[in-house]
This record gives C-alpha cells, sequence and structure tokens, in this order.
C-alpha cells in the first residue's frame, strides 16, 4: 500500500503510532542506527585528498545519507502529523459538540450568542421526556433524541441562518440574528405541529412526543426562554410562548427567593406550626376528630398560610422537613386528649424512604395513638403508581392508622384504583361542596360518592362546609362527617 493510502485514511494509524513516545522512540533508534554507520563509513573510506577535514567528510556522508534518512523518517513522521491533526480536531469537536446528538453543545452556544448583536432563541423541551426512559429504556430515549436532532433540523429554513443546539438532557435551542420580517411565534407553531403529528417508530412501537417551547428576543435569551417554559409548563395549557415582562417572570422569582428565605429561617427556628380544624359527626353533633394544617410564623409575626409556601417548599425540597414537623406536633398535641387527628401527606412523602423510616420510628414510640392517627393522601396532585400508595397504606395499616384521600372529585378521581387501596375515610373536595346547597350537578355527584362509599364500608368527609344550607345538604345526602369554617375556623389550640 502507498504511503499516501495511510495519510488519506488516518483511523488506519493508530495501530502503529500510538503516542508522542513511540514517534520518538523510533526517531532514536533511527539516529543511533545512522550514527553506527556513520562510525563504521569514516573507519572504512580513505582520505580523499590531503588536506580534508573531518568536517568536509561529514558533510559529504550527510548528502551521501540523506536518502537514507528520508526513507526511514518521512513515513512516521507523516503519521505522526496526520495523527496530532486529527487529535486536534477529536478535541475540538468534543469541545464544542454535544456527544449524542451532534449538535452544538451548551459551550458553543455562549459562545455564539455574544456575537449576535440581536439574538433570537427558541428554546424547546421535550415534554416528561423522563418517562420514555423510564418506560422504554435509555437507549431508545437516546435513539429518539438523535432522531428529534434530525428533525428539528428540517423544520428551520435555510434562509435563517440559524444554529441548534443541544443544551441539556431534553433542551434543545434555535439561536438565530433578529429578522424584523421573520416571526418566531410562526415557527415555533410549526414545530409544535410537525413534531407532534410524527410518531417516533422504534421497532413495533409508535412514540408519541409532545414539546413546549420558550422563545426570548432580549438578553439573556436562554434564562429568559427558560423562565417562559416553566411559565408554559406549571400556570398554562400553551405550547409556546414569547417572553414579556407582562408575564412578571422575574416578580414571581424574587417572591419565591424571598418566600424560600422565610421557610428556611421558619424551619431553623422551630417556626413551622400547625393548626387545627374540627370535624364533625353529622349523626351525633359531637366534634370527633381534627385535621392538622400547616402554617409558618414569619419574623414579623405573621402567620402564612400553605398557598404561600407550599410549592416552594417542594420545589426547594423542603416539604419533607414540614411533613416531619407535622407529624411530630400532631403526636405531641394529642397525645393526651381524646380526638382522632389527621395529617396531610404528599404522594412525594410516600416516595420518600427518609419520610417513611420518620414515620416507621414515630408510630413504634407511640403506639398509644396510632389507633387515633390517620394520614390523608391527596388524591387532586395525581396519583401515578397506585402500587406504591398500597405498599404504604398496607405498612401504616399493620401498625393500626387509618387513611384518608383527599380531595376526592377534583379532577379525575380513579373509582376502580381507590375501591382497591383499603382506605378508612374519603373526604369530598370543596370543589363539589361550596355550593352544594345550590347546584344540582354537585348533589348528584356527591351522592353517588356517598352511596359507593357506604358500599364499600368507607366513612365520607365533606370539606368547605361553609354555611348552615351546606351543613344541612351534606346531611341529607348521607355524608358521615362534616368539616369547613361553619363546624370552625383552623386555630392554633384545641378548644375542649
Amino acid at each position: 500500500m502507498d504511503d499516501s493510502e495511510d495519510i488519506k485514511h488516518p483511523e488506519t494509524l493508530s495501530a502503529r503510532c500510538k503516542s508522542l513516545f513511540c514517534f520518538l522512540s523510533l526517531l532514536a533508534i533511527s539516529i543511533g542506527v545512522i550514527e553506527a554507520f556513520i562510525m563504521l563509513l569514516l573507519s572504512r573510506i580513505p582520505p580523499l585528498s590531503t588536506p580534508v577535514t573531518v568536517i568536509v567528510d561529514s558533510f559529504l556522508l550527510i548528502v551521501l545519507l540523506s536518502p537514507v534518512l528520508y526513507f526511514f523518517l518521512r513515513r512516521p513522521l507523516l503519521l505522526y502529523i496526520v495523527e496530532l491533526k486529527r487529535a486536534a480536531e477529536e478535541i475540538r469537536e468534543l469541545a464544542t459538540t454535544e456527544r449524542l446528538t451532534k449538535l452544538l453543545n451548551r459551550s458553543s452556544f455562549e459562545t455564539d450568542e455574544k456575537e449576535l448583536n440581536h439574538p433570537v432563541l427558541l428554546l424547546i423541551n421535550i415534554d416528561g421526556f423522563s418517562r420514555i426512559n423510564g418506560f422504554y429504556g435509555i437507549e431508545v430515549g437516546d435513539l429518539i433524541l438523535k432522531e428529534f436532532a434530525v428533525r428539528l433540523k428540517g423544520l428551520i429554513p435555510e434562509d435563517l441562518n440559524a444554529k441548534i443546539y443541544k443544551l441539556g438532557g431534553d433542551d434543545f435551542g434555535v439561536l438565530f440574528e433578529h429578522n424584523p420580517g421573520f416571526d418566531p411565534n410562526a415557527l415555533a407553531k410549526k414545530m409544535v405541529v410537525e413534531i407532534e403529528k410524527r410518531e417516533f417508530m422504534y421497532q413495533d412501537c409508535n412514540i408519541s412526543l409532545s414539546i413546549s417551547i420558550g422563545i426570548s428576543r432580549e438578553r439573556p435569551v436562554l434564562e429568559k426562554a427558560d423562565m417562559v417554559l416553566h411559565h408554559l409548563k406549571r400556570y398554562t395549557r400553551l405550547k409556546y410562548r414569547e417572553y414579556s415582562e407582562e408575564l412578571s417572570l422575574y416578580k414571581n422569582i424574587s417572591e419565591n427567593m424571598r418566600v424560600l428565605n422565610i421557610l428556611k429561617k421558619a424551619i431553623s427556628r422551630d417556626a413551622v406550626v400547625s393548626y387545627f380544624q374540627p370535624i364533625v359527626n353529622n349523626q351525633t353533633g359531637r366534634i370527633e376528630k381534627y385535621e392538622c394544617l400547616v402554617r409558618v410564623n414569619d419574623e414579623g409575626g405573621n402567620v402564612l398560610s400553605p398557598s404561600s409556601f407550599l410549592q416552594v417548599a417542594k420545589e426547594a425540597r423542603l416539604y419533607g422537613e414540614i411533613t416531619k414537623r407535622m407529624i411530630e406536633r400532631g403526636i405531641a398535641v394529642f397525645k393526651d386528649k381524646d380526638y382522632e387527628f389527621s395529617i396531610n401527606i404528599s404522594v412525594e412523602d410516600i416516595n420518600d424512604r427518609e419520610i417513611e423510616e420518620f414515620m416507621t420510628m414515630i408510630l413504634k414510640k407511640n403506639p398509644e395513638m396510632v389507633c387515633r392517627t390517620t394520614f390523608e393522601i391527596i388524591e387532586s396532585e395525581g396519583i401515578e403508581n397506585y402500587e406504591i400508595i398500597h405498599d404504604f397504606i398496607q405498612k401504616v395499616k399493620k401498625y393500626g392508622c387509618k387513611i384518608a384521600i383527599d380531595d376526592f372529585g377534583a379532577g379525575y378521581s380513579n373509582f376502580g384504583h381507590t375501591m382497591q387501596l383499603n382506605i378508612d375515610y374519603l373526604k369530598i373536595d370543596a370543589s363539589l361542596i361550596k355550593e352544594i346547597d345550590k347546584n344540582e350537578k354537585s348533589q348528584i355527584l356527591t351522592e353517588t360518592i356517598v352511596n359507593y362509599a357506604k358500599r364499600l364500608g368507607i366513612k365520607t368527609i365533606a370539606e368547605y362546609v361553609h354555611s348552615e344550607e351546606v351543613h344541612k345538604k351534606v346531611k341529607a345526602l348521607g355524608v358521615d362527617y362534616s368539616q369547613g369554617y361553619y363546624i370552625g375556623v383552623p386555630k392554633p389550640t384545641i378548644e375542649q
């Protein structure tokens, strides 16, 4: 094979010339051989003339041996240069592109964005991509990401001179210079339609994707586009939106940070407290239970309601700490009282092994309390894995605790799964109760829930009983218990 063939195909070099050490070793051996050869010749060749100096002899010998040097050194030197060039190109590629999709990476984006006068960014996120990885496996997820990158390239107009980036696990970016005649919202709409109407194929499986797109024309474009994405997913059903000051996203972030600071200080000061709301037996008219409701006392003496800090607590991973405090407070307050009490727990709590271990420890230390303890699982958050919920219920019921499903009837309520969970109470959601004295549809649905629960031996509790008329109606429909401001407002103490 000709030397040029090796140079044209640098992938064949790695077996011959692995490193600089290999090349230098070869060069040193060659020089040693040549020196030995020169010394041999000097000892054998007679003087050419007198006087001829050793310098002249050496020069002539070097000229004579140049073809030999060329023959020995040309090939490894060329091979090494090609190998070095290929390595430099690989390093450059690794520094600027994402390994899987071969798109430009975050580092390239940061460089390119600075060079644009008026950058426009479309930040595209694949909705729920972690579920695809979990269901089909990471290998299939990687194949989808690569195919997604290919489809994305095909949706970008060539004259836009846009660059496409892989900016995160399932985040892609399209960056280009602002063009007064081009509407990025139209491009976003086209992306949503084209990506979502074509399924991704893997073997015999058709995999559908949905995407959300945050658009920004203002620096910092990535930060603002990311804010829009979070806003879309949390507060709207829109698929794309452009950043504007009307969204007040920076204001929301500032408020979140303020609440987070209050929350952290409250946890450190032991200022996460319980308020207690009574629950009345509709047959006897007696208060038999209390629900423990979380509150936070800030440093100014103000009492914060859950709606102002629970979502921040979840985002900041402080929710578990709040749950622990509520369990401790409930056990401590009702230890010397005869009432039953309930504590709210979320799906996140149930999935948290640390919370589970903490609950087990508390129940073991207070066996006399377990029969009066009810854990309320919030149904409106969307229970996706009923097996995990079922296992949790089985564990706590072994100790003698009771289980309630909270917010039942809010949105989609899975009657079939609820039937298999071995629960004790269904708490009918406020959306059905608050106008039940006037709304016939609410009456019909509530009556259906009551009849369903009675046939399964489950007690019902009506939430948001705020007036005498509402209270009379839920009693007439056969609801077992009532809770709401008409019965009693949440207070920091238990009134005997």
